[in-house]
């Protein structure tokens, strides 16, 4: 029997993590840490929207350098955004990584490459996994996905209620990513 591909356990991975963080991380996380706005009946604050964001840096499979994925679909009053990006660097550097508005209705999901203090392994292509989640507001225009200044996808609110997928790559002209 054959084995189901990486993509889409990630992809099935990414629909769970975002129905969870965005039903959930609303309804519980907010009210417990972020603004009181952030779970009122009109949705999340489109200034501060629940998210959450998970890393990890270390090997990367040499067919997954460079490459990501965002997802986005409605879920009540609010439109939840889950992205995914396996981000090449070099083995003493690491990833940080922010969400801002950066104007109304428009967010940046931006990673930087950062140094990060410790030794990797020379034997294996390095890099950081990024895992996000944002619970957004139904009306939001869109979300520019950057990775060391350079944008790499823009996903747009097309209004609809299905969920849309967005598959992308970063510099591989050369073959070797970073």
């Amino acid at each position: 029997m054959r084995q189901p591909s990486r993509l889409v356990l990630g992809v099935v991975l990414g629909l769970f993590v975002g129905v969870a963080v965005g039903g959930v991380g609303a309804s519980v996380v907010g009210p417990l840490f972020g603004s009181p706005d952030s779970t009122t009946p009109e949705g999340p604050d489109p200034a501060d929207p629940p998210r959450s964001l998970a890393t990890g840096t270390g090997c990367l499979p040499a067919n997954d350098t460079d490459t990501g994925w965002a997802h986005e679909v409605a879920s009540g009053m609010s439109r939840t955004f889950t992205a995914n990006l396996s981000v090449t660097h070099a083995p003493n550097e690491t990833v940080n990584v922010s969400f801002e508005v950066s104007q109304p209705g428009s967010y940046v999901l931006a990673v930087d490459v950062v140094d990060g203090g410790k030794e990797g392994s020379p034997d294996c292509p390095t890099g950081s996994t990024v895992e996000f989640a944002a619970s957004l507001p139904t009306e939001y225009e869109r979300v520019e996905i950057v990775v060391d200044g350079q944008t790499v996808e823009t996903v747009e609110n097309d209004g609809d209620t299905t969920a849309d997928l967005w598959t992308f790559a970063w510099n591989q002209s050369d073959g070797e990513g970073r």
